[in-house]
């Protein structure tokens, strides 16, 4: 995977995290995070060039500004990175085009700068003039620029200018746009596009073939969630919503390792291929499945996939296998607790399962037979990529006009928000879903789901404004905040999507 070119495309937050999580996705389910930092927000706090691990030296110089021009993988949208400065030269900068995304190779064009008809904005990364870059992102939705601004600043640590649309920003009345004429509302269900949509339990009828379930009247209950699963034995693609986890986590397709072939020795063992299928089942009652299968994944499989052939497993690459078997921590991707999944766990190993030891046992078995062993497995470094940093980050102190004001009026800026949390100073910062979005901490909170509009500033502590539910505390008023006491103010436009982290004092 992608090491020494580092590609930071911090505009796919403009699907939260159907591009977050980025990073949080089905597609970096087995890579380290170095694996997979050129392809994700998650590489947040690395603002060097893409020129910085690449030879620049003996090269063409670049006469003219060049370009590479893609698709989005994330968001789906077109994209341009441009690139003028001193240092790039034709040849790195057609190299960095190959492969902006895992998977997504670009069209490279010497001396053609960057341009879309309507643009949301552009994106300067690092120092133009010698090996920084512009990323341009084409877009008429006025409603699509906080996030493009958000994703720019706070996770490229970039500097936006918006484009004309963002300028002219939106009709201001129910957070839909006017410019096309369209109101917005052609996400999942009728809901906003792009939007995380809060995994729920669904139970059906079983389909032919399949026993009667546990639920009510024999029907197979299932967390429609990425990590959420179906009865034992039961496919989740038969019970559940994959076109759901697509808006949970990004999906993309990414080559993985070959699988092993005729003769393997591993396929005449009856004991193996019995575990394995056990294995098998596990992954396909569960939402990974809809990433990790060629036969479902719209495009493709993300790497590893079940349906690879019978030693499917070797698609898996190593850092995979040592989140697999749990020694890896994959805490921040957040999980369920099995009570509420069908028994299958995932706080413990990166796979859900109904047997913790079983699924244990057979990855550390896996990492043996790749002569590595558990303390290699321990040492590889946390997945989450900025769902950890969002977690852990630390707020400093709210600048002028953030916080909340004398009369009890709370203000984060002009961006709307989806989710708004008042926590206490330190809490740890809303991660994923579904037992990291409320932190320990939390003393109020408010949230829209993805069939409604997001929501300004300006209303007061205590009171959620007309069609904005109150999460936290499920019901009556939040405790009074303490006059002098210090408090902390988060505003997401979307899951793990920040625009306000700051610690303000309470009037």
């Amino acid at each position: 995977m992608l090491i020494k070119i580092k590609t930071q495309h911090f505009w796919v937050m403009t699907i939260s995290l159907t591009s977050v999580v980025a990073s949080y996705g089905c597609s970096d389910a087995t890579s380290s995070p170095t694996e997979v930092s050129a392809a994700t927000a998650g590489d947040a706090t690395d603002t060097t060039s893409a020129a910085d691990d690449l030879d620049t030296t003996g090269g063409t110089a670049l006469l003219n500004a060049a370009s590479c021009g893609y698709t989005n993988p994330f968001s789906q949208g077109a994209e341009c990175k441009e690139y003028s400065g001193a240092e790039w030269t034709l040849e790195a900068a057609t190299i960095d085009c190959e492969t902006v995304f895992p998977g997504t190779a670009g069209i490279f064009a010497k001396d053609t700068p960057c341009s879309y008809p309507s643009e949301l904005g552009r994106c300067v990364i690092g120092e133009v003039e010698t090996n920084g870059y512009v990323l341009v992102s084409e877009g008429s939705n006025p409603n699509d620029c906080p996030l493009a601004q958000a994703g720019c600043e706070q996770f490229g640590g970039g500097t936006f200018s918006p484009g004309t649309i963002c300028l002219e920003g939106t009709d201001g009345a129910d957070g839909s746009s006017d410019a096309d004429g369209t109101d917005g509302l052609d996400g999942i269900d009728g809901g906003y596009p792009g939007v995380f949509v809060e995994g729920y339990t669904e139970c059906k009828a079983p389909v032919e073939g399949d026993p009667p379930g546990a639920g009510r009247d024999g029907t197979v209950c299932t967390q429609n969630m990425i990590g959420g699963c179906t009865e034992p034995g039961y496919k989740f693609i038969d019970y559940a919503s994959c076109d759901v986890v697509y808006t949970q986590r990004p999906y993309y397709p990414y080559p993985a390792p070959s699988p092993g072939e005729e003769g393997d020795a591993r396929l005449d063992d009856e004991s193996y291929m019995s575990e394995l299928a056990w294995v098998t089942e596990q992954v396909e009652s569960c939402g990974c499945v809809c990433c990790h299968s060629k036969d479902i994944a719209p495009d493709g499989p993300s790497a590893w996939y079940t349906d690879a052939g019978p030693l499917w497993i070797d698609t898996v690459t190593d850092t995979g296998v040592a989140l697999f078997t749990g020694l890896a921590d994959s805490a921040a991707l957040g999980a369920y607790l099995a009570s509420d999944n069908n028994g299958f766990d995932r706080l413990t190993t990166g796979l859900p399962t109904t047997d913790i030891p079983r699924m244990q046992a057979f990855w550390i078995m896996e990492l043996e037979r790749r002569g590595l062993d558990v303390d290699w497995a321990a040492a590889v470094p946390p997945f989450g990529d900025f769902l950890l940093d969002q977690m852990n980050y630390v707020p400093e102190p709210c600048s002028v006009g953030i916080g909340v004001e004398d009369d009890g009026t709370v203000r984060w800026g002009t961006a709307k928000v989806r989710y708004a949390y008042i926590l206490e100073v330190g809490s740890k910062m809303p991660g994923a879903p579904p037992n990291l979005d409320v932190p320990e901490g939390t003393i109020w909170m408010l949230d829209v789901n993805h069939m409604q509009p997001p929501f300004g500033e300006g209303y007061t502590y205590g009171e959620a404004p007309d069609g904005v539910r109150q999460r936290i505390p499920e019901s009556g008023e939040p405790p009074a905040l303490v006059s002098g006491e210090s408090y902390v103010l988060v505003g997401l436009l979307d899951v793990a999507v920040p625009i306000t982290r700051c610690v303000f004092t309470a009037p």
